[in-house]
């Protein structure tokens, strides 16, 4: 009894029911914040990198590949695939690696984040296309990446980056949506005693 009004308990099989409805919508909520799976787009017009990156990032339940023998080929199937919202896109450009053309460059990169949503683009380039001195930049969701000895060691320390940032992004977003879900359940259990100690 609350406030001399009677509250239904749930006991037996109907209480057994309601945990296990609870539990699978707590896993299916907490699956949806998982890691997320990562989607590697490779452009190599010169065949130079699939090879290394094919062996370190093989399909799985971690990583989707997708090779591309030019910039056309890839924007020419992007443009009709629908990206799932739920991954995580990055695209590795390695085109007209031996001419240091930022126009050009920077044209289709802007071209691929009109295509594909919320994506990172790790671009690799000739050294002049960067600072004196400088082997990598990043720019919010552009990484650039000088093309040389070590360039298949930074691309793996771009997309170790990558993943952690949307992972700290999908534990923001759970701890946010947890914390509001707590509180309006609080707010709606007040009430319902209130309601119970006020009525009739």
């Amino acid at each position: 009894m609350i406030c001399g009004h009677t509250v239904l308990i749930l006991t037996g099989k109907d209480q057994a029911c309601h945990e296990f409805k609870l539990i699978s919508f707590y896993k299916a909520f907490m699956d949806y914040f998982d890691e997320k799976l990562l989607y590697l787009h490779l452009i190599d017009e010169n065949n130079i990198f699939a090879s290394d990156i094919e062996e370190k990032y093989p399909n799985g339940k971690k990583y989707l590949l997708h090779i591309y023998p030019s910039a056309e080929k890839f924007i020419s199937d992007a443009a009709t695939e629908k990206f799932n919202k739920r991954g995580i896109h990055v695209v590795i450009i390695a085109v007209l690696l031996g001419t240091p053309d930022k126009n050009v460059k920077y044209s289709l990169i802007r071209k691929i984040q009109e295509i594909v949503p919320d994506v990172n683009v790790i671009n690799l380039c000739h050294p002049r296309e960067l600072e004196k001195g400088t082997s990598s930049l990043r720019n919010d969701s552009v990484i650039h990446i000088v093309n040389n000895e070590n360039a298949l060691i930074r691309i793996d320390n771009a997309l170790r980056w990558v993943l952690a940032k949307a992972n700290l992004d999908s534990k923001r977003k759970l701890y946010k949506i947890t914390a509001g879900v707590f509180f309006v359940s609080l707010i709606l259990t007040a009430l319902a005693v209130t309601i119970y100690c006020f009525s009739g």
